[in-house]
C-alpha cells in the first residue's frame, strides 16, 4: 500500500494495484483514470471530492491524492455505485441494490452519499443488515473551484447518488467522535420537525430558541432570514447517544433560517422527540480536537502496528479554521507519528459512536480509519 499524488505520472513504478481510493479537490479527471486503468486493467478506482484541500502530513493541499492497494495488502472491496437521478425512494433503491449482500453474517461498509441523501442511505443499509453492519463514511465536498460535489467508480461519476463499499479486511479500525465541541446547559426537546427542518423546540419557534441559546448572537440573521454565517459552525446542535456527555454526540450544523416561520434548516436531520443541546466550540478546540480523535482511535489498537490512516474531517470546521488547516494536519501527524495519511474535508460524516450502534449522519465530526499490519 502507498499514498500517491495522482497528478504525478509515476504509475510505471507501481506494483499491480487492485484498488485505488481517491480524494480530490479538482474536477473528475477521466483521462487520468483511463490511463491508469489501461495500464492496470483489473484495478478499481473510486473516490470523492474534497472541499478546498486534502489532509496530508505536509499540510492541507489541493490536488488528487490516493491510497493505492495491491494484492499483498489483503484488502478486497465490493462496490455499488447507485444513482438517485429520478428516484423518489432512496431508501428502497439502496436496499434493493444491496439485496445480494443480505446473507453476510456481518458487514463493514464505507459510504459516500451526496448531500441530502445520507439518512435514507443509512436506512436502506439497515433494512438489509438489521444491525449486523458497521458503517463509516463521508459526504463529498466542494468549494468555489469545484461547484458540484461528486463521487465516482471508474468512469461512472455520481453527483446525485452514493458509493457503498463492502470491505473484506481485518486490518482496519474505525473511530468516530466530535472532539472539539462540548455540550452546554442549554437543551430542549424537538417537538415539531420535518426532514432537515426544525420547526419547534419545547413547543416554541426553533429560531427564537436558538437565538436565546446563543445570547442573540445571530439576531440579525434570524430576523431577516437566510443563510447563517460561518461562525454558526461554533454553535451546532447536538444529539446525545449514551451517558457520556463529552464523547457521545452527533452534531448538526444550522444552515439557514426561515424568518417568516422561525424555523431552522440544518445539514442533518434531528427527528421529533430528540433532546438537543447547544454545543460550543472554538477554533482552538476544533484544531486540537483532531489530535484527540486520533489518540482515541489509537487507544484501541493494542499491540498492532499502524501503517497508514485516513481522516474524514468536516468542511464546516475547515471553513472556520480557513488558512490554518495546515495546523490540523500537524496535529494529526503528531498524534499518528511517522506514518502516511490522507483525508477529505467532507460535507457530512456517517458512522457509529462506540457508545451506540445507531447509524448516524452528522456534521462537525471527525472519523479516523487506521490501517494496521
Amino acid at each position: 500500500m502507498r499514498i500517491v499524488n495522482l497528478n504525478q505520472p509515476e504509475i510505471e513504478s507501481w506494483c499491480e494495484p487492485t484498488t485505488i481510493i481517491v480524494f480530490s479537490t479538482q474536477a473528475f479527471d477521466l483521462e487520468r483514470i483511463r490511463e491508469i486503468r489501461n495500464r492496470f486493467p483489473g484495478v478499481q478506482i473510486l473516490g470523492l471530492s474534497s472541499s478546498h484541500g486534502v489532509l496530508r502530513p505536509d499540510g492541507f493541499k489541493r490536488g488528487m491524492y490516493a491510497f493505492v492497494f495491491d494484492k499483498a495488502d489483503d484488502l478486497t472491496i465490493d462496490v455499488k455505485a447507485i444513482s438517485f437521478d429520478g428516484c423518489d425512494d432512496i431508501r428502497h433503491k439502496v436496499s434493493q441494490a444491496l439485496e445480494d449482500w443480505r446473507d453476510s453474517d456481518t458487514a463493514e461498509l464505507s459510504i459516500h452519499a451526496t448531500r441530502g441523501s445520507e439518512e435514507r442511505v443509512l436506512e436502506g443499509i439497515h433494512d438489509v443488515f438489521g444491525g449486523r453492519e458497521t458503517v463509516f463514511g463521508a459526504t463529498p465536498g466542494a468549494d468555489k473551484f469545484l461547484q458540484t460535489p461528486y463521487c465516482f467508480l471508474n468512469e461512472t461519476v455520481l453527483t446525485n447518488g452514493s458509493l457503498i463499499l463492502r470491505l473484506h479486511c481485518h486490518r482496519l479500525l474505525v473511530s468516530a467522535s466530535c472532539f472539539g465541541y462540548l455540550s452546554t446547559s442549554r437543551t430542549g426537546i424537538v417537538t415539531v420537525a420535518s426532514d432537515r427542518i426544525i420547526e419547534k423546540i419545547d413547543d416554541r419557534p426553533a429560531a427564537d430558541v436558538y437565538n436565546e441559546w446563543t445570547d442573540n448572537m445571530f439576531a440579525a440573521y434570524i430576523s431577516r432570514g437566510g443563510f447563517l454565517p460561518t461562525s454558526s459552525v461554533l454553535y451546532p446542535l447536538g444529539r446525545a447517544y449514551g451517558d457520556d456527555l463529552e464523547n457521545s454526540f452527533w452534531l448538526a450544523h444550522p444552515l439557514s433560517i426561515d424568518a417568516s416561520h422561525k424555523t431552522i434548516q440544518t445539514y442533518a436531520e434531528i427527528p421529533v422527540g430528540s433532546q438537543v443541546y447547544l454545543m460550543r466550540g472554538t477554533p482552538d478546540s476544533i484544531r486540537n480536537g483532531v489530535g484527540k480523535a486520533v489518540q482515541r482511535a489509537l487507544a484501541n489498537v493494542g499491540n498492532r502496528q499502524v501503517v497508514a490512516a485516513s481522516i474524514m474531517f468536516c468542511a464546516g470546521c475547515a471553513s472556520v479554521l480557513s488558512n490554518d488547516m495546515d495546523s490540523v494536519c500537524a496535529e494529526a501527524r503528531e498524534a499518528l507519528g511517522d506514518i502516511p495519511f490522507i483525508g477529505c474535508a467532507s460535507f457530512g460524516e456517517q458512522g457509529q459512536l462506540s457508545s451506540s450502534k445507531t447509524l448516524c449522519h452528522g456534521n462537525m465530526m471527525t472519523e479516523i480509519v487506521l490501517i494496521m499490519e
